[in-house]
């Protein structure tokens, strides 16, 4: 799985907001009998530094200022990629405090103080709700907005492109699915040439 798109859905979301989401994104149970999915959360700590460090950068980013924040992008990347594997194992949270809900509910219990708790509401409250859906095709693939000043991202990486469908409510002021698509953008070629700076300072390296 291509983990490139969630740290700039991140880096975008920041820049057009100035603040982090709270970001959900699909992980599959589909290894375990019956499973279906879990929460793959963000932002990672490694991805928040990362996100903050490129929104500091000034316009005419010098060589090592580059490098510097490759490496915190390769951090985000490769963190991302081992917890959405944890996830994947059956170690996410999300299903678990689902299944004391479902329990709860089903043996007439009152609820966990924890699942009644602000934080717990607070953390269920996703700006942003994204799930990656390779094909070699392509074909029109979205979904809707999980709140209202939520964004529903539904992603293709291939070889050469990555296609996007980015979904936002009319009637909320703070959201835009063009504004956010057009920070999107940005993010992308930025994590791009932070890629191509950091080649060519390995590359100096070796003559």
């Amino acid at each position: 799985m291509c983990r490139i798109p969630s740290v700039a859905l991140q880096l975008a979301f920041f820049r057009l907001h100035g603040s982090h989401a709270l970001a959900y994104e699909t992980g599959s149970l589909r290894r375990f009998a019956d499973g279906r999915t879990d929460t793959v959360r963000l932002p990672t700590m490694a991805s928040k530094q990362f996100v903050e460090a490129v929104a500091k950068m000034p316009a005419k980013t010098t060589m090592s200022i580059g490098t510097i924040v490759d490496g915190m992008m390769e951090e985000a990347i490769v963190g991302h990629k081992r917890y959405t594997g944890e996830v994947m194992n059956g170690m996410g949270m999300d299903r678990h405090l689902l299944g004391l809900r479902l329990l709860a509910a089903e043996h007439g219990v009152p609820l966990p103080e924890l699942l009644r708790s602000d934080i717990y509401q607070r953390l269920l409250h996703f700006r942003l709700s994204t799930s990656q859906l390779p094909s070699a095709h392509v074909l029109p693939m979205g979904f809707g907005p999980s709140a209202p000043d939520c964004y529903g991202v539904c992603y293709n990486p291939q070889e050469n492109h990555i296609f996007f469908t980015i979904t936002a409510f009319n009637d909320c002021a703070e959201t835009s699915a063009e504004r956010f698509a057009n920070a999107l953008e940005r993010a992308l070629l930025d994590m791009r040439d932070l890629v191509d700076w950091a080649g060519r300072l390995k590359g100096r390296a070796k003559l």
